[in-house]
């Protein structure tokens, strides 16, 4: 009985075995998530990530970021800078400019990354170059950001599209490298064109006009942000956190390099580490 129980029960588990075989040869292959589409607007650190993040296979990314922009009001402090240098915002048209984008790129995310140009001293009131400008510090300034980073998410929402902004990372700029043309060394923009003591081609201030450091203006935006955030009024993720998780300035993550050489702008590698970071934070806001 026993001899004859064998052959039956291996042919049994023989015929287990191929149906396996054959279901897995025959399953349909696993689901890859569909890629995000993801339209990058603001300034060169926006453009730099955009650049990155269009490698990335998560994401379908359309890169409309420029240089030098800013959504907040007034005019800065370098649009009517001594002997006529000009170098003013790079998107003065975003309200009616950016729209249109959104409209053509149907994007599942917006993303906004601008910083550094919000936090540059400028007029309100008075024209260009007549008086002391304001500090981001002043609450007209501190308004003004926070009424635009709302306008702004207003406007490049109406397709459904979510719309996120990153926050500033901290900066350590030193001279403008490059030099505009023209400009007797004129200091990188985020510091203003003097300093609190002499700095390699230092200009002297208007009288009465405070000096602010970059870390006190980054600190004052990014509380800006935080505040909007927490009230739902905007989506914004911690860029400066990510970058300077100990709270100053670092050009190092991981023990490596990860900013450029004007301390302020992020390499190749830290455009890596950023892009890890945030593409799954966009995947997860377009899936809401």
């Amino acid at each position: 009985m026993r001899n004859r129980l064998f052959p039956v029960v291996v042919a049994a588990t023989l015929l287990v075995a191929v149906a396996a075989a054959q279901g897995v040869a025959g399953a349909a292959p696993a689901k890859t998530k569909p890629k995000i589409k993801v339209l990058v607007l603001g300034d060169s650190v926006g453009q730099g990530l955009a650049l990155r993040m269009q490698r990335d296979k998560r994401v379908a990314v359309t890169n409309a970021a420029s240089v030098n922009c800013t959504l907040a009001g007034g005019a800065n402090s370098l649009e009517s800078y001594k002997d006529g240098i000009v170098i003013g915002s790079g998107c003065p048209d975003w309200r009616t400019a950016w729209p249109p984008l959104v409209q053509q790129s149907q994007p599942d995310v917006v993303l906004v990354v601008t910083g550094g140009w919000e936090i540059v001293d400028r007029w309100f009131d008075n024209p260009p170059g007549v008086g002391l400008p304001s500090t981001i510090q002043d609450p007209q300034f501190a308004q003004s950001i926070s009424d635009t980073h709302k306008e702004a998410a207003s406007l490049l929402s109406t397709t459904g599209a979510k719309v996120a902004f990153t926050n500033m990372q901290y900066i350590n700029p030193p001279e403008a490298l490059p030099a505009p043309p023209g400009v007797n060394g004129i200091q990188e923009i985020w510091w203003e064109p003097y300093g609190p003591t002499p700095p390699p081609n230092w200009v002297a201030p208007r009288p009465g006009q405070p000096f602010l450091a970059s870390k006190v203006k980054t600190d004052a935006l990014n509380k800006i942000l935080a505040d909007l955030s927490s009230q739902g009024a905007i989506t914004v993720y911690d860029l400066n956190k990510f970058a300077d998780p100990k709270g100053a300035f670092t050009d190092t993550l991981k023990g490596k390099q990860v900013r450029g050489p004007d301390h302020s702008h992020f390499n190749d590698r830290g455009y890596d580490l950023v892009t890890a970071w945030l593409v799954p934070k966009l995947q997860k806001l377009a899936n809401k």
